[in-house]
């Protein structure tokens, strides 16, 4: 949601020039928990295989 966001925030600058920093850091952030989401997945699934 926050990739969403930040690609609207993008989209709809105009004369907000702060709404861009804005974005860039929901991007950033909305990334990061996507890459976490998948590393804690992938330790999910290992650790579920190796205890069968």
């Amino acid at each position: 949601m926050l990739a969403i966001a930040a690609l609207l925030g993008f989209a709809n600058a105009g004369i907000f020039s702060d709404l861009i920093i804005w974005s860039f850091l929901g991007l950033i952030a909305g990334f990061g928990f996507l890459i976490w989401h998948v590393v804690a997945n992938k330790k999910e699934n290992k650790n579920k295989v190796e205890s069968k």
